[in-house]
């Protein structure tokens, strides 16, 4: 069931004040392509994240690729980010190190991020739409 927060209130659901703590301001949040400085740190992070839930070994990014992923327009945010780091480690999880190769464009025209390598695996191309 769906309300507004003055339905929530006059229902007595929640308290006047927990509403007004809510309404105070609007986070704005840019996007991913203007907060390149974190592209690493979120990488990272993710890669950490995904190494234990897949039972990867991949340690590190290379810094090859990690400029890749820096130079890249990230269209899909950080769900995007997040997305590719995953479908990296599922194809190159046994690998040390993910490894920058070359990028393409797309079909959009868009060049792709972190095509990946391992020093015996064949590049990495990160799927669109997911």
């Amino acid at each position: 069931m769906e309300m507004t927060p003055s339905e929530a209130v006059a229902a007595k659901l929640v308290i006047p004040e927990l509403v007004d703590a809510f309404s105070l301001g609007t986070v704005s949040v840019p996007a991913l392509r203007e907060r390149r400085d974190d592209i690493p740190a979120l990488a990272h992070h993710f890669l950490q994240q995904f190494r234990h839930s897949l039972h990867a070994e991949t340690l590190d990014i290379a810094p090859g690729a990690m400029q890749k992923l820096r130079d890249y327009q990230w269209p899909g945010n950080v769900r995007e980010l997040r997305n590719v780091i995953e479908r990296v480690l599922v194809l190159y999880g046994s690998r040390s190190k993910l490894r920058h190769r070359s990028c393409h464009k797309n079909s959009a025209g868009r060049t792709q991020p972190a095509e990946v390598e391992s020093t015996t695996m064949q590049p990495f191309r990160p799927m669109r739409g997911s």
